[in-house]
């Protein structure tokens, strides 16, 4: 593999320094940048994405004489990542516990879940702890997180009070302490994540050890479907956060090939799956998975929903993606909030001078500005 990624839709450019580590210890990777000012330069990226043990290890693994201050910065940034995972998860592990006692099933996802794929746990780090229950649950367990102290930060208050339950797939909590915990009814997007059913994915759950206290984590093949949806759907920024391209392809490679295909396709995620498998590099794809899947057939309808959802198309760019990302009796109810939110939205937004001409006038410049960034 050459020192930049390949070209790719999804993939962003990179340096070689990001790129060795990014897939450091994969079969394909690049052998790591011998000269200290290539890891210096890409020092910002690096610690930026939350790469930076992975650059220490791909660093070490060539001898590579890093200048003391790359090494320092590197080595600060795992330091404080690693605290902070702990942190998390002590927080999140007795949190968690308090909606099993009142009898809330959940599955966690993604982050310390997927962290049991990497070499060593501490080497993906995450900055929350996703928790699914049943949609049914989910107001109850929202109910219970309140009352622990978990909020919504201000700057994510949505223009309607139905907006949680109908038209997100979930919430972000935060506490004081540092807690945090994105509580969830539905995988993201909801309109491919739906096929990720609560009870399918309990069934084949497991037990992690965590900080605090084991936990039920999704099984590896459910969480490598959940990364692929994540990677096309993550905050309106398909692709961007590198860790989860290292994601994929760590679980790609715990996960037995033929079952893995399989479950993709009885939830008809195969097509998915596949097209984000194609995105990576080529010397890095997992190819005994590729061969699996074959070459799926993506649905009309799939296909036309993905070209909205990725660059350079407006939506990707544009709140009004969430409308995208919804089945269509949710996808409308969130365009009639967000054409008419409440009036304590506008007030928390505006203060005493709220309007709805104001946010409609806001909301046009924000589509213009999404529209002049794709020119």
């Amino acid at each position: 593999m050459s020192t930049q990624t390949a070209p790719s839709r999804l993939l962003p450019s990179l340096g070689p320094a990001t790129v060795a580590a990014l897939f450091h210890g994969v079969d394909g990777g690049i052998t790591p940048p011998a000269d200290p000012s290539a890891w210096a330069r890409d020092a910002d990226t690096i610690v930026g994405q939350r790469l930076a043990g992975l650059a220490l290890l791909s660093a070490e693994s060539s001898s590579v004489n890093l200048t003391s201050a790359t090494r320092y910065r590197l080595s600060q940034a795992r330091g404080i990542e690693t605290a902070r995972c702990l942190m998390i998860e002590a927080a999140a592990v007795s949190a968690l516990q308090a909606l099993e006692d009142a009898g809330i099933p959940l599955v966690i996802t993604k982050g310390p879940a997927v962290a049991q794929a990497y070499p060593h746990a501490s080497l993906r780090p995450f900055f929350d702890v996703d928790a699914l229950v049943p949609p049914d649950r989910f107001e109850e367990a929202f109910g219970i997180l309140r009352r622990l102290g978990f909020t919504e930060p201000a700057h994510q208050t949505q223009p309607r009070g139905y907006f949680n339950r109908w038209c997100r797939e979930g919430v972000n909590l935060i506490r004081s302490d540092g807690g945090s915990i994105d509580l969830h009814h539905h995988i993201p997007p909801w309109v491919w994540g739906r096929r990720l059913s609560f009870q399918a994915m309990l069934s084949r759950s497991r037990m992690i050890p965590i900080a605090g206290g084991p936990v039920r984590a999704a099984h590896p093949i459910h969480n490598l479907l959940i990364t692929a949806l994540h990677l096309i759907s993550d905050k309106g920024r398909p692709g961007r956060r590198l860790l989860i391209w290292r994601d994929l392809v760590a679980l790609a490679r715990v996960c037995e090939a033929a079952a893995a295909a399989e479950e993709a396709r009885r939830a008809r995620l195969d097509w998915l799956l596949w097209f984000v498998l194609r995105q990576l590099p080529p010397s890095v794809r997992p190819r005994a998975l590729e061969g699996a899947l074959g070459r799926p057939r993506r649905p009309p309808g799939d296909a036309a929903r993905l070209r909205r959802l990725l660059p350079p198309a407006l939506a990707s760019r544009h709140q009004i993606a969430q409308a995208f990302r919804l089945p269509a009796p949710q996808a409308a109810a969130f365009v009639v909030g967000y054409t008419v939110p409440s009036r304590s939205f506008l007030r928390a937004r505006y203060g005493r001078g709220s309007s709805y001409v104001r946010w409609w006038r806001d909301a046009v410049f924000r589509l213009r500005s999404a529209r002049g960034n794709a020119a």
